[in-house]
């Protein structure tokens, strides 16, 4: 590839079968390119997602030369093309009116220039397009930008994140996802309005820590963070706690999932211990993380304890084992034995693996709903989880009539 033009015998499947939609466009007398951040991808060679396309084709032009399509944001000018059981967001070239709340605009102007589309975008790399035949337009030196690895808002950065404060962090993100540093006037306005993030929910705050937090150089954004006020806007976040990251014991971690990110600050107190549900909860987590984050500490606090026994695991997601070994051994540097294998070879990992329930022992076992019933069920439960009973239907109900009084 040369900065002009990409061969199109060369783009990536998604990108090949989006074709033949630019060309229906095109013969209709339309402009169309790809745009956004898989054409970014494709010129950093990683795994590319959604396609995007925008045209100068207003939306009631695009349904009409497609059929088989729907709205999806059309007051935006987004349609949604159905072609081979696949879906294709087209946009119309568009200009955003005022931003009102610092995030959204009041209101859009379809345009037919695709300038004027691509310098509302909020940074250079994602304000690239390419024409189907594989011709790069870069108004605003993305490509530049992409070889020099720097994130830089379109022209006039403090403008930038006036119009949409969470364009602030999704910055700071990027600098972890492709391992970007900020340019310099794009960093002193990121500095200047980070109050603005008062206006964005935590939600899209949570969602955007966790993508900078999975990232393979999340230190850029820890640091970045540390630097500005945004920790302000990061519910019991203190930047100075969080820095301990950096440490250089466990500073290139690599971190697979969002339990195991909460589970690491946690862990080191960077978030207070006995308030996980309460601070999780204020980050508008899901039950399902705040349980798993809760499963993680507590296999680290059994270990420390010096638990090694079936007690270690169980009740335990194996998952949430596996993010606590990664705990134990990344972070505290120990050096475990291979306790997976030891997980897996219980006999049973929770209650419901017993071969018997509480149903059965009424119908089988002549037991009455109550606490001797509650009784025997955990009696069973230990006796099969120390191999002195064979977790086997029969085998339980055998041993239950013989010990039942």
């Amino acid at each position: 590839m040369n900065k002009k033009n990409f061969d199109p015998n060369n783009f990536p499947s998604p990108f090949k079968k989006a074709v033949p939609i630019m060309n229906k466009l095109q013969s209709s007398g339309f402009e169309v390119y790809f745009v956004g951040g898989s054409l970014r991808d494709l010129f950093l060679n990683v795994a590319i997602h959604d396609i995007d396309l925008a045209t100068n084709a207003l939306p009631l032009e695009v349904k009409k030369i497609f059929p088989h399509s729907f709205d999806t944001g059309i007051q935006h000018g987004t349609i949604t093309v159905v072609y081979h059981h696949e879906n294709y967001e087209v946009t119309t070239f568009r200009n955003d009116g005022d931003y009102l709340d610092h995030r959204h605009p009041e209101n859009v102007q379809f345009v037919r220039n695709l300038q004027e589309d691509l310098k509302r975008r909020d940074f250079t790399i994602n304000a690239l397009a390419m024409s189907p035949t594989g011709q790069i337009i870069d108004y605003y030196g993305g490509i530049d930008d992409l070889d020099a690895k720097i994130i830089r808002c379109v022209l006039n950065p403090y403008k930038r994140f006036e119009e949409d404060a969470l364009r602030i962090f999704r910055a700071v993100r990027f600098t972890s996802q492709l391992d970007f540093k900020l340019e310099t006037d794009t960093y002193l306005a990121l500095k200047e309005k980070v109050h603005l993030l008062a206006n964005i929910s935590i939600e899209r705050i949570h969602s955007e820590f966790i993508k900078m937090m999975l990232g393979n150089a999340w230190q850029k954004g820890i640091q970045i963070i540390e630097e500005t006020n945004i920790a302000e806007f990061m519910p019991s976040i203190d930047p100075l706690k969080l820095v301990r990251l950096l440490k250089s014991t466990y500073k290139n971690v690599h971190f697979p999932n969002e339990e195991l990110i909460w589970a690491t600050l946690f862990y080191f107190e960077i978030l207070p211990q006995n308030q996980i549900s309460k601070v999780l909860a204020k980050w508008k987590t899901s039950n399902s993380v705040i349980k798993n984050v809760q499963e993680i500490l507590l296999f680290c606090k059994n270990y420390e304890k010096g638990q090694r026994d079936y007690h270690l695991f169980y009740g335990l997601l194996r998952e949430n084992i596996i993010n606590g070994i990664f705990i134990l051994r990344k972070f505290a540097e120990l050096q475990l034995p291979d306790l997976i294998t030891n997980y897996d070879s219980l006999p049973i990992h929770q209650l419901k693996d017993l071969a018997v329930s509480g149903s059965d022992l009424i119908q089988e076992a002549n037991f009455t709903p109550g606490v001797d019933l509650g009784k025997m069920i955990k009696l069973i439960e230990s006796k099969v989880l120390k191999g002195e009973l064979i977790n086997d239907h029969q085998q339980i109900i055998d041993f239950v009539k013989e010990n039942h009084v």
